[in-house]
């Protein structure tokens, strides 16, 4: 091997050591959703009122690549899951979730629910304030999304029908520039119900973070690489 083509070798590997050390810390996302239950209301509108239905009620926290729930089987119980890059946490304050790229991908939510029993004819309204964010650094593959959501089953003796409130945010695009979104609104739903209507809701939090650990152009890097490192063995035994 000739030294100029040495030099071109090694400046080579120095370049490939360089993406390989910083490919890692360049490929990173996160996101968060909390829906602060602190809050979270229900007002009646030209209604008498509503009651819990003894049908079920549910907190439940997830967090992934660990697939196990966390469930309670009553509104109001703290709840709470976490692995590595993720956690979910549901208590008498927040319904929260987050997640990083930290182990390559991560998904975490937590949801409130419970049943009622609607008395008289008129509006139920749902509302809560919540801050949803999701950042990427820099990498195109990045990609981070976070949202928050109510949603409600009717279930009535004309049949049943569902209604949704919903509000993301979500980074991710192929130019790899680092970016970042976040919203910190209320989030509201309304529903037009009727005397002995029973009324399924949920409150959802959920956050989702992913990366490639090592870009593909590293790949493409070291193949010319050991290209070069060939042919200058070519060149030394021609």
């Amino acid at each position: 091997m000739t030294i100029s083509l040495q030099k071109s070798v090694l400046s080579a590997i120095g370049g490939l050591a360089l993406l390989l050390n910083t490919g890692t810390a360049l490929s990173a996302s996160s996101a968060s959703a909390s829906i602060d239950w602190s809050t979270f209301t229900i007002a009646t509108l030209g209604l008498d009122g509503y009651s819990f239905s003894d049908e079920w009620t549910n907190v439940y926290a997830d967090a992934w690549p660990n697939s196990d729930w966390n469930w309670a089987d009553d509104w109001i119980s703290p709840i709470s899951a976490s692995v590595q890059g993720a956690s979910a946490v549901a208590d008498a304050s927040q319904l929260f979730a987050s997640a990083d790229s930290s182990d390559g991908f991560s998904y975490a939510s937590t949801t409130r629910g419970a049943t009622f029993e609607v008395v008289g004819a008129g509006w139920l309204l749902f509302s809560a304030d919540y801050v949803i964010s999701a950042a990427k650094d820099g990498h195109p593959d990045d990609y981070a999304d976070a949202s928050v959501s109510f949603w409600a089953y009717i279930d009535s003796q004309n049949g049943g029908e569902s209604s949704s409130s919903y509000s993301s945010v979500s980074v991710g695009d192929w130019l790899g520039s680092a970016n970042e979104s976040s919203k910190s609104k209320k989030l509201g739903l309304a529903l037009l119900v009727n005397e002995g209507d029973i009324i399924h809701f949920n409150a959802y939090a959920s956050a989702y973070a992913s990366n490639v650990p090592v870009p593909a152009a590293v790949w493409f890097f070291g193949s010319a690489l050991v290209g070069l490192i060939s042919y200058g063995r070519r060149k030394t035994t021609g």
